[in-house]
């Protein structure tokens, strides 16, 4: 397929270029008014020089959004013009990849460009990179034209394009793509499908036809010695969908070689999931012998989904325990569930308790376990851990001594609580919250009034107030509106509160909730309440938006 010579732009110097004379008009708009209304542009000469200098201003600002437009200029009349629409064209195309030419196609329906006159299609040599556009056109005659002269050329360039067509709306443009797909899958042309595994792929995804047909031809040619080069390094992809579709052609060469580079390529993969596809082929189809680590080695992988397959292989092929009961102690609750349900025999909450006192392994998955066991545990070997140096470990802790049903007494559990409101970490709060969740009734709402006046952290405090918004609303309601006084009191007495205005959004948030809860409520307050609602509320109107104030004298004048 021959091409034209395009014409030189100097793009160094179009970009170099200041903006002055550029700065008087926008280049998309100049196209685009002159695809809009040609005769907008009387005087031929200055509408070459302005379509001319918009072409050069394209380049300057890199600009690919231009590109739809430029389209439109492709096959104009005058030769200088429609030249360096191609070389503008060749230009922003220089970097796209196949995931934006995906994107390409999409958009460049939405913009109904009118590319005329479409003969010339017929007459000209076009570069393929301006057909590749072309094709991309919402008019079925220049698509089908377009990838008529795609489908001429054979320097591997056309087939991005090509590929896409493969979908085409219309049937006969479809059944073009995929000849020509299959008239290009003999001899030395073939290793170009290997720079579009993106586009391969892509096709699975789309559900106009069924693409399986021309995918699995595709796959049996390129499953082949000749092309494992190029196929491992597709496993360093920035794309998952290149990673993952590269190591399915790996696996499905046939050759004890080929096989053998690609599970040991997979298990070094940074992919995790490539990484699990490995060890599973070499599983499933007896090639452990292949790996060329020690399989305990794969135990420390960083993905879970690997460690779990390897330890389910040792414990089905040899005596482990020392490698499950280090398992115990993993950081996934599947692996850790696994290896205590294979050593069922062994007495788990001991082994826990063993690792508390030595500290072998993680405290942090220790306690979880125990968390998780529901274990019994002495209130002296978890009490110190609520002041270990992590703030992980200290919830954890917390929750293990909430968890104890030799603390039974209110008073103490609720001390336990307000000891972790009071930690600075915010993973202790949470654990406190998640039991005032469970159990509303277990702090008096006089006591956490009582905690919401000390110093505290944000999240503490935010902690209460949701709390408070919990409890009975004829009770919750005068705390939540003093604790909106207080607030906004701060934030008068300190410009720069920023803790104050968060914990403003979070009251208003609360008084929402209590809203929906006491229009719900069918339980009148006694008349003594009531003359403490009436009273809370007149003294927080202030601080109160018009709106928030009437919504919750309306309720409490209904009740």
């Amino acid at each position: 397929m021959q091409f034209v010579q395009l014409p030189e732009i100097n793009f160094q110097q179009v970009q170099m270029c200041e903006h002055t004379k550029m700065s008087t008009f926008d280049h998309q708009e100049v196209i685009w008014s002159y695809l809009q209304n040609k005769k907008g542009f009387a005087e031929a000469n200055l509408s070459k020089a302005k379509l001319s200098e918009a072409l050069e201003q394209a380049v300057a600002h890199d600009d690919i959004t231009s590109i739809y437009l430029v389209t439109g200029l492709c096959l104009h009349q005058a030769v200088e013009i429609r030249e360096k629409a191609w070389a503008v064209i060749e230009y922003l195309l220089r970097d796209v990849s196949a995931k934006d030419l995906v994107k390409l196609d999409i958009v460049t329906r939405s913009y109904r460009i009118v590319i005329e006159p479409i003969k010339l299609l017929d007459e000209l040599t076009i570069p393929t990179n301006v057909l590749g556009l072309l094709s991309f056109n919402p008019n079925g005659f220049i698509r089908e034209k377009a990838l008529r002269q795609l489908a001429s050329g054979f320097d591997g360039k056309e087939l991005p394009f090509i590929l896409l067509r493969a979908n085409d709306w219309v049937e006969s443009i479809h059944n073009q793509a995929i000849a020509a797909i299959k008239e290009r899958l003999e001899g030395d042309y073939s290793r170009h499908f290997t720079d579009n595994l993106y586009l391969i792929k892509h096709l699975s995804t789309l559900g106009r036809y069924n693409h399986d047909g021309i995918q699995e031809i595709i796959a049996n040619v390129l499953c082949s010695p000749l092309y494992e080069t190029e196929l491992l390094s597709y496993l360093n992809s920035e794309t998952a969908s290149e990673r993952h579709f590269a190591f399915t052609l790996l696996l499905k060469i046939d050759s004890p070689t080929s096989v053998k580079t690609a599970i040991n390529a997979g298990l070094a993969n940074k992919d995790p999931r490539i990484r699990q596809r490995a060890f599973d082929f070499a599983l499933k189809d007896n090639k452990i012998n292949l790996i060329e680590r020690p399989i305990v080695s794969l135990l420390t992988d960083s993905a879970a989904t690997v460690r779990l397959e390897v330890l389910r292989w040792l414990a089905e092929k040899q005596d482990c325990r020392a490698i499950l009961e280090a398992a115990f102690f993993d950081t996934s609750f599947a692996v850790r569930l696994f290896a205590r349900y294979r050593l069922k025999e062994v007495n788990a909450r001991e082994i826990y308790i063993q690792n508390l006192q030595t500290k072998k392994y993680s405290l942090l998955f220790t306690l979880r376990s125990l968390l998780e066991i529901e274990a019994a545990l002495p209130i002296e070997l978890i009490e110190p851990l609520t002041a270990a140096s992590s703030g992980k470990v200290r919830a954890l802790a917390y929750e293990l001594l909430l968890a104890q049903e030799q603390i039974a007494d209110k008073a103490d559990k609720a001390e336990i609580v307000c000891r972790a409101l009071l930690d600075k970490s915010n993973h202790c709060i949470k654990s406190a919250y998640k039991y005032l969740r469970a159990n509303p009734d277990s702090i008096a709402i006089e006591s956490i009034w009582e905690l919401f006046n000390q110093e505290l952290s944000l999240e503490a405090q935010r902690t209460l107030i949701s709390t408070m918004a919990y409890s009975p609303p004829w009770i919750s309601l005068p705390y939540l509106l003093a604790a909106k006084v207080t607030i906004q009191a701060k934030a008068e007495s300190d410009i720069e509160a920023p803790l104050e205005t968060h914990l403003d959004i979070a009251i208003d948030f609360a008084l929402e909730h209590w809203l929906d809860k006491a229009a719900n409520n069918f339980t009148s307050p006694s008349p003594s309440s009531v003359n403490k609602l009436h009273s809370s509320l007149a003294e927080a109107k202030s601080v109160l938006k018009p709106k928030q104030y009437e919504s919750i004298k309306t309720v409490l004048n209904r009740h």
